[in-house]
């Protein structure tokens, strides 16, 4: 009897720590990553979320707004360090426009690829050598908005497409579309070779 009684209080400390990371350990960094934005001049917080309740808070994704009133919204996978060391900058809104993207890792058929709605900066960024200033963290991409607005203003409308190397040298197309768009449009027909041929070389 004694050893299940250990066996049950071991358990259910175990329960309780977990629950406690989960719960209370969500809030803390929600909590950071909030502290981090609000620490920034001219910006508002317009929504913040998780998309996906794990061990750790892997899918805080964030919509601000700037001084000039333009929205910008930050992917998932938004963590306190994003805004200090380099990190993935994943922008799924800018103003207007919001981004479709589809990378191509096998040009024959299209088992390997996979879609993404955002255009990606700093860390591994395909779009950081088109912008004026270095963006390296979340930080970087608000102070430097403006650049990143230079770079939205030159890719192509859907349904024209643009193409740019992806790290590990795969083409990875994109484009944008307002977000008022009813109906999200998408590629009709996944096939890298016909999109190359259509594609704006970036």
């Amino acid at each position: 009897m004694k050893t299940k009684w250990l066996i049950s209080i071991v358990l259910l400390t175990l329960f309780s720590l977990y629950w406690y990371k989960c719960q209370y350990g969500y809030y803390d960094e929600y909590n950071e990553v909030k502290g981090e934005f609000e620490k920034i001049k001219g910006v508002k917080i317009i929504k913040l979320g998780v998309g996906n309740y794990d061990i750790d808070l892997e899918e805080i994704y964030a919509t601000i707004m700037v001084e000039d009133k333009i929205e910008i919204g930050f992917g998932s996978s938004i963590h306190p360090s994003s805004f200090h060391e380099e990190s993935p900058v994943n922008i799924d809104r800018f103003g207007e426009w919001e981004f479709q993207e589809f990378l191509c890792t096998d040009a024959k058929i299209s088992q390997d690829e996979w879609w993404k709605g955002s255009i990606d900066f700093g860390k591994n960024g395909s779009f950081n050598h088109h912008s004026t200033e270095k963006i390296s963290n979340i930080k970087d991409a608000i102070l430097n908005y403006q650049s990143i607005g230079l770079v939205v203003a030159k890719i192509p409308e859907y349904p024209d497409i643009g193409m740019i190397q992806h790290i590990g040298g795969f083409p990875k197309f994109f484009y944008k579309f307002k977000h008022t768009t009813a109906i999200r449009p998408e590629f009709k027909t996944v096939n890298c070779d016909s999109l190359k041929k259509v594609a704006i070389q970036w």
